[in-house]
């Protein structure tokens, strides 16, 4: 890439992409894509490990007994909410976001593949879920 983006200037990263060749876009779109998909891929499992350190401790301290159906439920929910919160996005998102994290994690090439910024988020949790019900992800 001969033309060099600041990332932090966004007038001057437009006029410096503004300006580029169409050898230049080609090269630059595709580099700038996969650094954008491996920053969401990290996102993604930052995500799901707040909401597992938020499930963790609404839990924490809390007898057998005292842990069923609702109080699950709840540590559940507030932990989709605190990621949301957080990340600035919506509980649906969020609760797509962890689902995604946990499935990954029985799942190291997708894995891989997805924090190498191969694969969208989107993509990825298409082929997380077919590979976990066994299915030909093509």
């Amino acid at each position: 890439m001969s033309t060099t983006l600041t990332f932090t200037d966004p007038d001057a990263d437009a006029a410096a992409i503004t300006s580029m060749s169409r050898d230049e876009l080609t090269e630059t779109g595709p580099d700038l894509l996969r650094e954008s998909r491996k920053h969401e891929a990290r996102a993604v499992l930052a995500a799901a490990a707040l909401a597992d350190r938020v499930y963790r401790e609404r839990l924490a301290g809390q007898s057998e007994v005292e842990v069923w159906g609702s109080v699950i439920e709840h540590a559940d929910k507030l932990a989709r909410a605190e990621v949301s919160l957080q990340f600035t996005i919506s509980r649906s998102k969020a609760g797509s976001w962890i689902a995604l994290a946990d499935l990954l994690k029985e799942l190291p090439l997708i894995r891989t593949a997805y924090l190498n910024g191969e694969l969208s988020t989107n993509r990825a949790s298409i082929m997380a879920r077919a590979a976990q019900r066994g299915e030909d992800i093509d």
